[in-house]
């Protein structure tokens, strides 16, 4: 990450996380506390595996994130959705003995974002 690219990740970081503690901001991104003090204080930067977790836990752009988009908006949101509703009826006829209930209650779900 560029110089720049790390001093936006930093400040957007911290506008991110608004009145929440790291501890309370790292939990919510499923990362640990110490990480997200080195990328607030920009001693250091997210994989692109945590730099994705911060950005689907807060519907927000990584390319927001790191400077090089103006928009916030992440237009990730129905495609994973999508993708998490079909993985979730694939494990949904593996695991479940009563999965038409379930599979109801996926279904629903998958109404919702087409």
């Amino acid at each position: 990450m560029s110089r720049n690219s790390k001093k936006f990740f930093s400040e957007r970081l911290v506008e991110l996380r608004g009145n929440l503690s790291n501890v309370e901001f790292a939990k919510m991104c499923g990362l640990n506390t110490p990480d997200i003090q080195r990328y607030v204080t920009g001693k250091a930067t997210p994989t692109i595996e945590k730099l994705a977790a911060i950005a689907s836990a807060y519907n927000v752009s990584s390319d927001w994130l790191i400077g090089l988009s103006n928009s916030k908006e992440s237009t990730m949101v129905v495609p994973t959705i999508r993708f998490n509703v079909e993985t979730l009826k694939r494990a949904a006829k593996q695991v479940c003995a009563d999965s038409d209930t379930l599979m109801k209650s996926i279904n629903a779900l998958q109404e919702i974002v087409k």
